[in-house]
């Protein structure tokens, strides 16, 4: 081989290497971009599920009551949570939800929530003390007996002097026993929200107010006024109560007196025919006996004056 053709082939190869050389590609990868982290989901809580589902199956009941009396049924207790056990659903669900309409209609409302607090406590804890109250303190609209419409039922009968009392009777009746139906819900709900609240003052005066919303809406109030009465003997007992909360809750309970009596107040309950003047006459009917406040009254007077330590209220005094 000649020298020349050596060096012939020594610059080709070079420049045969130097063209893959460049051609060839960069060895360094290229940067992937990193992938966001992964928000961890947040865990659901069940007893807002098993919540939904309880209003719903006691809305349903109420709707299907409503629509038909005669095949719809309402409990007569509060015993939804005994029939239906939720280990989900606590009380802090329970107070969160009776924060909510969980119906337009009231009496729908009132109904599932007198359901709902069959989950409570007899008293809740002191922790839920202060947001069960702030419910209970809100007085709702008691809608009014029938029998409060005077002037309506005294312009029905003016004028008729022949006894019709049978006949008239017979058309005021139903409305009467609808409307005592129909609240039933609500007075119930109250009534639960009266007795889960712990014993004071607080709850004594607003249990007060709510009576006195019932006695102004006609509604008969001698159950409730049972239940309150003995809650009155537990708090007079409570060293937190003082000579002046009990002459606070006297005096209220004596202006609800002053309430009871007030003919107003007391709704018609039934007509009678006065043969003697041929008329018929509307009778009224009361709905908390004044002589059983009037007693409560003198007690919690005599025992604010008492120099001696606070004792019990009891009823054969």
């Amino acid at each position: 081989m000649t020298v020349c053709r050596c060096l012939w082939l020594l610059l080709t190869g070079s420049m045969f290497l130097g063209v893959i050389s460049i051609g060839r590609a960069d060895p360094t990868p290229a940067t992937v971009p990193s992938k966001p982290p992964v928000a961890t989901p947040k865990a659901v809580d069940p007893g807002i599920k098993a919540m939904q589902d309880a209003v719903s199956t006691l809305s349903r009941e109420y709707a299907a009551w409503k629509k038909d009396q005669k095949f719809g049924k309402l409990r007569e207790t509060a015993n939804f949570f005994q029939e239906n056990p939720s280990t989900d659903i606590t009380a802090k669900h329970i107070l969160a939800e009776l924060h909510q309409q969980t119906a337009p209609d009231p009496m729908a409302d009132a109904y599932v929530k007198w359901q709902l607090m069959s989950r409570l406590t007899a008293k809740v804890e002191l922790a839920q003390a202060n947001d069960l109250f702030s419910i209970y303190a809100q007085v709702p609209q008691y809608p009014s007996h029938p029998g409060m419409d005077r002037k309506y039922w005294d312009q029905a009968i003016r004028g008729i002097k022949e006894d019709l009392s049978e006949k008239v009777n017979g058309a005021f009746q139903p409305k009467v026993d609808d409307f005592k139906t129909r609240i039933v819900p609500l007075i119930q709900y109250r009534n639960e929200l009266f007795s889960h609240n712990p014993v004071s003052t607080r709850v004594m005066l607003a249990g007060l107010n709510d009576l006195r919303a019932r006695v102004g809406a006609g509604i008969n109030s001698t159950a409730f006024w049972t239940v309150y009465s003995s809650t009155v003997d537990v708090w007079t007992a409570d060293d937190k109560t003082t000579h002046g909360d009990l002459l606070t809750l006297a005096d209220d309970i004596k202006k609800l007196q002053a309430i009871c009596a007030d003919p107003k107040n007391q709704p018609y309950d039934h007509v009678t025919f006065d043969a003697k003047a041929k008329h018929l006459t509307w009778a009224p009917v009361g709905v908390l006996d004044g002589g059983q406040l009037g007693a409560v009254v003198t007690q919690l007077t005599k025992l604010a004056n008492n120099p001696e330590p606070k004792m019990q209220i009891r009823k054969d005094n």
